[in-house]
């Protein structure tokens, strides 16, 4: 229920402010990885869960739908008041970059673990440096 509210809250707002375009992993946007496939078995996590994901159609989109510098960050796991979403700059530029893939799953791994888990951004970080690198444990 809280999904379809918040898909309902991101066109309400796309439609009349922003351009981004909207991707629902992994309903619209499937991505098939054996990171992720070990991420989920690690963590027993379910990787069917719907993740909305806005693709800014700019660079300063992406900064307005984050308050992020995007010279920096190619993806954003955003909360606002128990909703989670993710945020990347424009998928031409992740695949441009040859980031695409790395940066979205290390997106979801953000989403799961900062949702179902109690680990510092710190400890996030090396949990997914660990899984995007290969480095199963």
């Amino acid at each position: 229920m809280k999904t379809r509210i918040c898909l309902i809250f991101f066109l309400f707002i796309s439609l009349f402010y922003f351009s981004f375009n909207m991707h629902i992993f992994p309903i619209t946007l499937y991505i098939e990885d054996i990171r992720l496939e070990r991420f989920s078995n690690d963590f027993g996590i379910n990787l069917a869960e719907p993740i909305i994901v806005l693709e800014a159609i700019s660079l300063e989109e992406f900064t307005e739908l984050t308050q992020l510098p995007y010279s920096y960050y190619s993806g954003a796991l955003i909360v606002k008041r128990n909703n989670y979403y993710v945020v990347t700059l424009p998928f031409k530029i992740l695949h441009k970059n040859n980031i695409f893939y790395d940066t979205l799953i290390h997106e979801f791994m953000h989403y799961h673990l900062e949702k179902y888990f109690h680990f510092s951004e710190e400890e996030q970080e090396r949990i997914i440096s660990k899984f995007v690198k290969g480095e199963f444990s």
